[in-house]
């Protein structure tokens, strides 16, 4: 009878703990496959918010031409929204050289319940010129060697010339090392009246006009007002360059 009694009791035993594993896997398995389901839900929204930003930047950014790469900044959340009707739209894109950003409101059944920062960083792929060596300042660039290549950029692309046509007429404001990409604030305009040269000095006072002969005291761009020394009158005057060799002065 103790026999009979104790091998139920082993057989009760037996029986309770499979039962009690088979539950615990079986909880295991169900709690593992909710997760899996939950990250997998909050990776498509992460993507899709992705999406969404990345859709709005390249819509309304600042690029005219080139190719850009969005490259993502920083993590996004896991969004924990409830169930029904998703909408994602994105807000005004705000820009700053080499990044992008956009604020996407999320509303669930048409109410917002999130409001997400997305932010990446700007590669703008382009054609640029780049020195083969140093420029002195004042250097034709026309004459210089330069290299055409494609490279990724930071700001706008309009400040890259692509073209050495492009800097037909142009002079360096300064030293440019070898192997820097140009940008159009590394040139200017040649000057129109050279420091120490002679130039048509035209004094006018109303139809009347005059021209004499006038030493310029300082560089100048049509535009530019400097002062000149008039040769005849033996005397400084200020004027205003108008042209290649000339300054214009005005006469009361």
């Amino acid at each position: 009878m103790r026999q009979g009694v104790t091998l139920g009791l082993h057989w009760g035993t037996l029986f309770c703990t499979s039962a009690a594993l088979w539950l615990i896997l079986f909880a295991g398995v169900s709690f593992a496959q909710g997760t899996s389901r939950t990250a997998q839900s909050s990776n498509i929204h992460t993507d899709r918010l992705r999406e969404v930003a990345a859709s709005a930047i390249l819509q309304n950014g600042p690029w005219r031409k080139g190719e850009v790469e969005l490259v993502p900044t920083g993590a996004i959340p896991s969004l924990s929204i409830p169930p029904g009707k998703v909408e994602m739209i994105p807000g005004p894109a705000s820009f700053r050289p080499g990044y992008a950003a956009v604020s996407v409101h999320v509303k669930v059944d048409g109410k917002e319940v999130r409001t997400v920062p997305v932010s990446f960083q700007v590669m703008i792929y382009q054609w640029v010129l780049v020195t083969r060596g140093t420029v002195p300042p004042d250097t034709r660039m026309e004459d210089v060697p330069l290299e055409r290549a494609r490279r990724t950029v930071t700001g706008r692309v309009e400040q890259y010339p692509s073209q050495q046509r492009d800097l037909a007429g142009m002079v360096s404001r300064s030293y440019i090392p070898g192997g820097r990409i140009l940008t159009y604030d590394l040139v200017q305009s040649p000057f129109d009246v050279r420091r120490g040269t002679l130039v048509a000095l035209v004094a006018r006072a109303g139809a009347v006009e005059v021209s004499l002969t006038g030493k310029a005291m300082r560089d100048g761009r049509r535009g530019d007002r400097i002062p000149v020394y008039n040769m005849e009158a033996r005397k400084e005057v200020e004027g205003i360059v108008t042209g290649p060799g000339t300054v214009e002065i005005k006469v009361r």
